[in-house]
């Protein structure tokens, strides 16, 4: 099972179509294992809960009342293979809402999970994105992904010593866009600017979903313009310029 900040059963499918989701920040290396707890560490959050023997996953979610869970699963053509939505109280621990069967839409296809969970008044408290296949060797067919259509809005605010670039983005095309990940570089599009602090990253988008990254810098760590380096497990390399709309 992949997920929205690992490929794991990526990798084990004999290394096809290499993906790199290390990278070094002043010795650390922030990989998207790193996001993946920090997600894990909300206060309220949602997660699937895999079982094996019938290949069905459970959602989960704990710490508040007046929940409502919504989980959509995907083909990789963007097919709505399955829907399901519920409302429970949750006050204390971890809460189960549903388990749904994914068993026959994984005999020939890997499916997308999304899975979101929302308070009593509708906002968003938490999300989740998962990839699943029936054997490691299934994964390979997110080499079929075709290219990502992503717009990008970026833009940048001082905040005493500190410097802060806000990146939209933002999927407007019919594939999902796999594992996006953000870089913050000098205006040459090479050198990094480090150290850099990133609300979020690795992120996986939807046909029509957005979503807000704020990264965060001393004004010290860059001289200029800086750029944005953006890629993807089905996007290329691409650069945006901070305060243009692409």
């Amino acid at each position: 099972m992949g997920s929205e900040y690992g490929t794991d059963a990526v990798d084990d499918a004999a290394g096809v179509a290499e993906f790199d989701v290390a990278d070094s920040e002043l010795g650390l290396r922030y990989q998207a294992s790193f996001y993946a707890v920090k997600k894990a560490s909300e206060w309220c959050t949602c997660s699937w809960t895999l079982r094996i023997t019938r290949w069905s996953g459970q959602f989960i979610a704990g710490h508040e009342g007046g929940l409502t869970a919504h989980a959509r699963v995907y083909s990789l053509e963007n097919k709505l293979l399955a829907e399901h939505e519920e409302k429970k109280d949750a006050p204390t621990g971890t809460t189960e809402f549903f388990t749904l069967d994914l068993a026959p839409f994984l005999k020939e296809n890997v499916a997308l999970v999304k899975l979101e969970l929302r308070d009593s008044s509708g906002k968003l408290m938490s999300d989740n994105f998962y990839w699943m296949g029936e054997t490691s060797a299934d994964y390979r067919k997110l080499n079929r992904l075709g290219e990502a259509q992503i717009k990008t809005m970026v833009r940048t605010a001082a905040d005493g010593d500190e410097q802060r670039v806000k990146v939209v983005l933002e999927n407007v095309g019919s594939t999902a866009a796999i594992e996006l990940k953000l870089t913050l570089l000098a205006a040459d599009g090479k050198t990094r600017v480090l150290p850099a602090y990133y609300s979020d990253n690795y992120v996986s988008l939807l046909p029509g979903e957005k979503k807000e990254i704020v990264v965060q810098y001393q004004k010290t760590a860059a001289t200029g313009a800086v750029t944005i380096g953006l890629r993807g497990w089905n996007l290329g390399q691409r650069m945006v310029k901070v305060g243009t709309e692409k």
